[in-house]
């Protein structure tokens, strides 16, 4: 039930009152965690439980591209036996890395650096380890995007760039290096106040690309959203979206039924709103037109539900 005890020198404890059926996991340093199911009645139960040592031992090594070691490499072992808690080390200078006092299976490293591709390997666990095995660290590619106004060309600062998991905001200079990047990736900019953009991007072979990205002034679009009685409702999903369907802005209303969307781009736009969970067995969805105007703010746009 979440309660966590100690067991005192004697390796006693307590659990005080308990009925029905109950699960008990045992953990200590240098053991085999156990899971025990027990039954409760009236009369108290004493419970003998024996952990056997845990003598699990793994170790390996890790280097980059040209076979020279990797120091400081953070290393995350995951036990996939259930009860068993994860353990962290690093790699030394001679980019190894080992784990003693482990519980034998199967298990889940992940390894990760900052100069470095992260990479994960599946190992199994045995009481005596095998050294020498080696995992090779990928340094990605690297993409520079230079983020910029359509027609004008001016730098855009502050924009925010992803391509898979690696992120990046550009500076005064609209610039932004990705690092990382492995194989064909999806490269999603955006910038408050613009509209935003994907394209999938991938390495020429060189290593290092270079791109420009331009993005279009959006306007913003701000209402009101209520229920058939007048009342503002709260947590309604608003969406943006094109005359073809594409969603293109989405939020939340706020407790006073307030919401707003911005980097909305220029032209007429659907407005569907979906209500809260809790009044979606009340109240209909909606579909409302209206239009966004490139730097500006349509204002007041005024949503009311209907009943089912």
């Amino acid at each position: 039930d979440g309660m966590v005890l100690t067991t005192d020198e004697r390796g006693v404890f307590d659990a005080g009152f308990r009925r029905g059926d109950q699960r008990l996991i045992f953990r200590a340093p240098g053991m085999i965690p156990r899971a025990v199911d027990v039954q409760l009645r009236d009369k108290p139960l004493d419970l003998d439980v024996e952990l056997e040592p845990a003598r699990g031992r793994f170790e390996g090594r890790v280097v980059d591209g040209n076979g020279q070691p990797v120091a400081d490499v953070e290393v995350e072992l995951h036990p996939l036996d259930g009860l068993s808690p994860s353990l962290l080390t690093w790699t030394d200078a001679r980019g190894v890395y080992q784990f003693d006092e482990l519980t034998p299976g199967s298990a889940e490293l992940s390894f990760e650096h900052r100069d470095y591709v992260q990479a994960d390997l599946r190992a199994k666990i045995g009481e005596v380890s095998t050294p020498g095995e080696e995992l090779v660290l990928d340094t990605g590619w690297t993409a520079e995007v230079l983020v910029r106004s359509a027609g004008r060309g001016d730098p855009i600062a502050k924009a925010e760039l992803s391509a898979g998991h690696v992120e990046a905001t550009s500076d005064a200079k609209g610039t932004a290096v990705l690092t990382r990047l492995v194989g064909s990736v999806e490269l999603v900019v955006s910038a408050s106040g613009w509209t935003s953009k994907t394209s999938r991007i991938s390495d020429d072979g060189t290593g290092r690309i270079q791109l420009t990205v331009e993005l279009d002034q959006g306007g913003a679009i701000e209402g009101q959203i209520d229920d058939d009685i007048g009342d503002p409702v709260a947590g309604a999903a608003i969406e943006i979206r094109s005359l073809e369907g594409e969603v293109i802005g989405e939020t939340r209303s706020d407790a006073r039924g307030r919401w707003r969307v911005e980097g909305v781009r220029e032209g007429d736009v659907r407005i569907h709103a979906e209500p809260p969970p809790a009044l979606e067995a009340v109240l209909a969805p909606l579909d409302e037109r209206s239009d966004v105007l490139r730097g500006e703010v349509t204002k007041d746009v005024r949503l009311r539900f209907e009943r089912q």
